[in-house]
């Protein structure tokens, strides 16, 4: 009690003698930039109060002159800002900077909204005002520049990510997994819906602000980032359509149970229904709710057998042998941009594509594998190193069979054999035939 004390005193007492000093070295004085943005905004809300002002009258059947007598102080201070404003310039770059830096703190206040409409969680919520955080930063430290950055960083796949893919590959844990891409696949879904409401107040609300082409570079701006969310979101729904039908409809769901929330409390208050049937009314919504805000789990689609079906070659096999293999076969999830193999590394895998798409580095114009398409098989064959690096083009859901189970492998099923080692030898440009 008493150290909680000493610190509201220590806190009073700091506020009130560092005001003064604060307010001598001119800390709490505006920038040029923000000043013009003031003055800017401050002339725009003028101007929209002058022009109400008048219709009022209109409206009311007012004489022009007592309407020109109440709008005449408003054209006054419209009349100083113009004036003040030609007194100083404020450039171009800091004009953009201002805005980004706007778009930024309305794109918080959009989260913040949406938490209040329920359609985030506050764990989702935390993770995105973090990053609109970042974003202010970014442009206040490096203008567009360091916009861009921290936008790209927040479309990166994060420490916490690529721990939960480690968990996955090394040991076989996929719930961590799933949880994260959950995540991504709700926050990106959310940023979206932020982004088109910030092209629109971009375009409406920042060329009085800014000026026309600079609101116009800002919009592009967010155009640019819409893309990149939309090209992000649908590599997820392309993997996971069904999940991403779920979340639609979930949040679809809440939309309507905020409507049939309104609803009620709008009969209220007309007296149409008391507060008794209100308040059942209410206790049926608010189950409602909680099945609404219980989000539904991500199925990664890694069981062996399943995976399994997905390869053509393997369901053209007997049951007994397709058995035994899916024993060799690992389950892997890869993710857009993952360099599954590299070239010069040693050949411990080969991997066969259940879905998804890769990119094969060959010299020359890069091939695309996708479903059913196998590769790594050329240096567990020659024991040689990698000759080509292969990256996901999206998420895919690969098999892995690690070299030493290989010669089983072919061991199982002698059409299987065939194939692989044709693919092999038309890869290779050699007679190099898989040992039996």
């Amino acid at each position: 009690m008493l150290a909680t004390g000493y610190v509201l005193i220590t806190v009073f007492v700091n506020g009130t003698t560092l005001r003064p000093l604060i307010h001598l070295l001119g800390l709490d004085q505006l920038t040029p930039a923000d000043q013009e943005l003031r003055d800017r905004t401050l002339a725009l809300s003028l101007e929209t109060v002058r022009e109400r002002t008048g219709d009022i009258a209109l409206d009311h059947g007012f004489t022009a002159e007592t309407a020109k007598v109440v709008a005449a102080p408003y054209a006054e201070r419209l009349r100083a800002l113009e004036r003040a404003g030609a007194r100083q310039e404020v450039s171009e770059t800091e004009r953009l900077t201002i805005g980004l830096l706007t778009l930024a703190s309305h794109e918080e206040r959009l989260y913040l909204r949406y938490r209040r409409e329920r359609l985030i969680s506050s764990r989702i919520l935390e993770r995105l005002i973090a990053a609109a955080g970042w974003l202010h930063d970014g442009a206040k430290a490096g203008g567009i520049e360091g916009y861009e950055a921290a936008w790209r960083r927040q479309l990166g796949f994060s420490r916490r990510f690529r721990l939960a893919l480690f968990l996955h590959r090394r040991l076989g844990i996929a719930t961590p997994l799933a949880a994260i891409l959950s995540d991504r696949f709700e926050t990106l879904t959310i940023i979206r819906m932020a982004l088109k409401v910030l092209v629109n107040f971009a375009d409406r609300r920042l060329p009085p602000l800014l000026g026309v082409s600079v609101a116009a570079r800002l919009g592009s701006l967010m155009g640019e980032r819409l893309v990149a969310v939309e090209s992000a979101l649908d590599a997820l729904r392309l993997q996971y359509p069904a999940y991403a039908g779920a979340l639609q409809q979930r949040y679809l769901m809440r939309a309507a149970l905020r409507l049939e929330e309104a609803g009620y409390r709008e009969l209220l208050s007309e007296s149409v229904i008391g507060q008794e049937v209100y308040n059942d009314l209410s206790r049926g919504l608010a189950q409602r709710w909680r099945d609404a805000d219980r989000r539904p789990p991500l199925d990664l689609g890694l069981s062996t057998d399943q995976l399994i079906a997905g390869v053509p070659m393997f369901a053209e096999i007997g049951p007994e042998p397709r058995a035994a293999i899916a024993r060799l076969l690992r389950p892997r999830l890869a993710v857009p941009g993952d360099r599954i193999v590299s070239r010069g590394e040693r050949g411990e895998a080969m991997y066969f594509i259940s879905s998804g798409a890769v990119e094969v580095s060959i010299p020359g114009t890069p091939a695309r594998l996708g479903s059913g398409d196998f590769f790594g098989e050329l240096a567990v064959i020659t024991n040689q190193p990698r000759v080509a690096d292969v990256t996901a083009l999206g998420y895919c859901q690969l098999l892995v069979l690690v070299a030493r189970d290989f010669r089983r492998l072919l061991d199982a099923d002698s059409r299987l054999a065939e194939r692989i080692g044709s693919v092999a030898k038309e890869r290779l440009g050699t007679s190099i035939q898989p040992a039996k």
